[in-house]
């Protein structure tokens, strides 16, 4: 009971404290909303956000103009260092080495990171207005976002600004920079391992050079044919079996010169190849999704004032009341 009439006298001293002075709560709100309503006249802006949607699509070589599956899945190698010569043929290469497939999840994880150093990217934000010189790389980060669609190879790109005219120019503005920056990553791909077949469709002639050269001294050394009881001359065995070693080995040399001479005409098409191969990127034109007017902007801005300004408002008033009850 007596804590009943505790928690009475309390909630009747907090009620009458708040009646007491609810002019100045009131003041408090009022001052606090006219702050709130001269930052949204002066300084808030509209915010505009433009969703672009992305179609991101896997195409194999063979899709592009120039196919160059048959270079980068299969090369050339030489059976040396047996002890016996073996015809040297093309083989495929298991499917692990096979050029890998640009994941999306990876490209847009390695794009995002890449914001904060892609001083190209921030150099064309800046030029959309005055309010884009601040632009950094890290605060690109707030202001581009990425998401994937579930069980679909759709991809959307939100930007926001000021204006539909600066949100539209800032999203063109990613868009283009994200696709060059696909186009980027398969050419790195392709080079990387068009130059590692290359190295190694090197190393594949050298030693094939090599191994015919070796077989065409020990063939100089050997007896072409070989009698039988000094009247038959049949063909020595050890002799064709040289013929036909040195046979296999120039034609694998000669499949390993041709395909090394593809990759160097190869070579000087990648730019065109990186558009075509790997990941593609398909992107329409991009559509304004939503804004915030400045009147909503105003309003939002009064709510959170005039909550704020009730709060600051009563404990200023309770803290006056202490003061006054405990000086008496």
């Amino acid at each position: 009971m007596v804590s009943s009439n505790m928690e009475q006298i309390s909630l009747r001293d907090m009620i009458e404290t708040l009646l007491k002075n609810k002019k100045f709560i009131l003041s408090s709100i009022l001052i606090f909303v006219i702050i709130a309503a001269a930052y949204s006249f002066l300084f808030a802006e509209p915010i505009v956000t433009v969703t672009t949607e992305v179609t991101v699509k896997q195409a194999e070589g063979a899709e592009s103009s120039f196919s160059i599956d048959p270079l980068l899945n299969a090369v050339v190698v030489p059976s040396y260092n047996l002890p016996t010569p073996q015809i040297s043929s093309v083989v495929a290469r298991p499917e692990s080495s096979k050029y890998p497939d640009l994941k999306l999840d990876t490209l847009i994880m390695k794009y995002t990171n890449e914001l904060t150093n892609n001083t190209k990217l921030v150099e064309e934000v800046r030029k959309i207005s005055p309010r884009f010189k601040q632009v950094t790389g890290s605060s690109l980060k707030s202001m581009i976002t990425f998401d994937m669609v579930p069980d679909s190879d759709m991809l959307t790109i939100k930007v926001t600004a000021s204006t539909k005219e600066e949100a539209v120019m800032f999203a063109e503005i990613v868009n283009q920079d994200f696709q060059n920056f696909v186009q980027k990553q398969n050419f790195e791909m392709i080079h990387n391992k068009l130059s590692s077949i290359k190295n190694q469709l090197e190393f594949n002639i050298g030693l094939l050079e090599t191994k015919i050269n070796r077989l065409q001294k020990e063939m100089a050394a050997l007896d072409k044919t070989i009698a039988y009881q000094s009247s038959i001359v049949e063909p020595n065995p050890a002799y064709i079996m040289y013929v036909q070693n040195l046979a296999s080995n120039q034609i694998a040399l000669n499949n390993a010169k041709s395909q090394y001479e593809e990759i160097k005409k190869v070579e000087n098409k990648l730019p065109q190849i990186a558009k075509e191969t790997g990941v593609t990127v398909s992107i329409e034109e991009p559509v304004i999704q939503k804004s915030s007017s400045l009147f909503r902007i105003l309003a939002k801005n009064m709510v959170l004032a005039g909550m704020v300004g009730l709060v600051v408002g009563g404990f200023i008033s309770f803290l006056r009341e202490y003061w006054r009850r405990t000086n008496h």
